[in-house]
C-alpha cells in the first residue's frame, strides 16, 4: 500500500517516469514538424541538454545527478503528439514525454499497470499569478491489511492536484547563473479520500514548487510532502530539493 500510494502521487506530480509501450495506440516515428520557439518555457530542440542534481533534505548525502535530453522523436498518446525525452543516471536511461499546445505544458506519465496514465497540465505560461487549476481525480484500488481487520480489504484512493500560478516574472539565480521572467508554480494534493473509511488519511504537511524559465524550463523544484495513514504510520514522507546545474540549448 505504501509503495502504490506513493508511486501514484510522485506520477502525479511528474518526478519520475518510465518507458511507454505504445499506450494508446501511439507509436514513435522521427519528427518533421518544427521545434517551438526558444521563448517558449521550455526547449523542444533536439539535441538539448539540462543536467539536473536531486538531494534528498533529509539525508544530504542522499544525491542524484541525472541529464535530461531531448530527442528528435515525437509519440501519439490519446489526443496529444509529445516529445521523447531521455533522462539519464548512473542506473541508465528512461523516456519521459512533454508536450507543448499553445500556452500550455504537459508532461504523460506512467509508472506501472496498476496506476493510471496521467496527461498532467504542470503550466500555463499566459495566466496572471493567482490563477490556478485542478486535475480530475487520480484514483486507485488496492489491497490492504487493514490494522485490527480480520482479513485484507479492497481500499480505494483518490485524490486531485491543484496547480497555482504563484508569482511571474521573477529574477533568480540557481547555481551561479541569472533567470529572468520566471515563473514560480505551487502544487498541492487536494480532496484527499479513502473508502471504506477504515483508514483515515490525511495530508500532514506539503510544499511543493517548481520554477520555469524562458527556454529553460523547470530550474528548481522542491518536493516536501508528508501524508499518514491510521495504524499505517507514513504513507508518504519526502523532501527533495532538484537544481538546474547547467543546460545546452541548441
Amino acid at each position: 500500500m505504501k509503495k502504490v500510494l506513493y508511486l501514484a502521487l510522485l506520477a502525479g506530480f511528474g518526478l519520475t517516469s518510465c518507458k511507454k509501450s505504445d499506450t494508446n495506440g501511439g507509436s514513435g516515428n522521427n519528427s518533421n514538424n518544427p521545434a517551438p520557439s526558444i521563448d517558449k518555457f521550455m526547449s523542444f530542440t533536439t539535441g538539448s541538454t539540462w543536467n539536473y542534481q536531486t538531494v534528498n533534505n533529509d539525508s544530504i548525502t542522499d544525491i542524484t545527478n541525472y541529464t535530461l535530453t531531448c530527442s528528435d522523436i515525437d509519440t501519439t498518446i490519446g489526443s496529444k503528439t509529445y516529445r521523447i525525452f531521455y533522462a539519464t543516471d548512473t542506473s541508465g536511461s528512461t523516456e519521459e514525454y512533454y508536450n507543448n499546445t499553445g500556452r500550455d505544458y504537459y508532461q504523460y506519465t506512467q509508472l506501472s499497470d496498476l496506476l493510471p496514465a496521467l496527461d498532467l497540465r504542470y503550466l500555463n505560461d499566459s495566466l496572471p499569478a493567482g490563477s490556478n487549476w485542478t486535475s480530475q481525480p487520480i484514483t486507485i484500488t488496492q489491497q490492504v491489511n487493514v490494522p485490527n481487520f480480520p482479513f485484507p480489504v479492497n481500499v480505494t484512493l483518490s485524490a486531485s492536484l491543484k496547480t497555482t500560478i504563484e508569482e511571474k516574472g521573477m529574477t533568480m539565480v540557481v547555481n551561479g547563473n541569472n533567470y529572468s521572467n520566471v515563473i514560480k508554480v505551487k502544487t498541492e494534493l487536494v480532496n484527499l479520500s479513502i473508502s471504506p473509511n477504515l483508514i483515515t488519511i490525511a495530508v500532514e504537511s506539503q510544499n511543493i514548487l517548481n520554477y520555469f524559465a524562458p527556454k529553460y524550463g523547470r530550474i528548481k523544484g522542491d518536493f516536501q510532502l508528508r501524508v499518514t495513514a491510521s495504524g499505517l504510520g507514513d504513507v508518504i514522507n519526502s523532501n527533495t530539493s532538484t537544481t538546474l546545474l547547467s543546460a545546452q540549448i541548441q
